[in-house]
């Protein structure tokens, strides 16, 4: 009888044979919550990384305008310079004085293309600046490490627009707000003259800085 109920448990029935249970792995739900939580995180870095490209091209295109047009501001400046004041001692020297001015803007009248260019130079500088301050910097300088170096130089570059701006504005309206004669005073506007010529040469310059670091 033992060896009778042995083969029945042994044999098939019906096609069926009795057998363990399906132990094949079967994921728990903390494993599913996890999986679908890292794959949520992948997708948000994702998009967090696509915005931030986005922003940095913002600020590539941005840069990129307001180098150009105060590398145009600074060579009219420069012009500008040498008709009111050069390097001579005394303004009946000058360019502006001997009618041999090559842009005729010897302080009658405000010098348009030089103001256009530097005003639009500023617009665009600061719209950059602002674009900057949304870029997520530990991102950017994943993707491009010279941003890194960028986060930090960007803020030179204001503090040298804001000195030079300040410089400019004093020397070009000194004269029209009584803080100082044409004559008398030559030699300190021309000194306020070539600081700010020279502050914006050295800003065109690091502003290309910047702006190759963003490419």
């Amino acid at each position: 009888m033992p060896a009778l109920l042995t083969l029945l448990l042994a044999t098939p029935l019906f096609g069926l044979s009795l057998r363990a249970p399906d132990v094949s792995p079967v994921l728990a739900p903390e494993t599913f919550a996890a999986e679908s939580a890292s794959r949520t995180l992948d997708e948000e870095a994702a998009r967090a990384d696509a915005d931030t490209r986005t922003i940095m091209e913002w600020t590539r295109a941005l840069h990129l305008g307001a180098a150009v047009t105060l590398g145009g501001a600074t060579v009219l400046g420069g012009i500008q310079f040498g008709d009111e004041y050069g390097f001579h001692g005394g303004r009946a020297e000058t360019a502006c004085a001997n009618n041999s001015a090559v842009l005729n803007d010897c302080g009658g009248e405000t010098p348009w293309p030089h103001a256009l260019l530097g005003g639009t130079a500023a617009v665009l500088g600061i719209g950059a600046l602002l674009a900057s301050t949304q870029v997520d910097f530990d991102r950017a300088s994943r993707i491009d490490s010279d941003w890194r170096i960028y986060e930090v130089t960007r803020w030179a570059a204001l503090a040298l627009f804001l000195l030079q701006g300040a410089i400019g504005f004093i020397g070009a309206n000194a004269v029209d707000l009584g803080w100082a004669h044409p004559d008398r005073h030559f030699t300190t506007l021309q000194s306020l003259a070539t600081a700010h010529l020279v502050l914006g040469g050295a800003l065109t310059v690091l502003e290309a800085v910047n702006t190759a670091l963003l490419f």
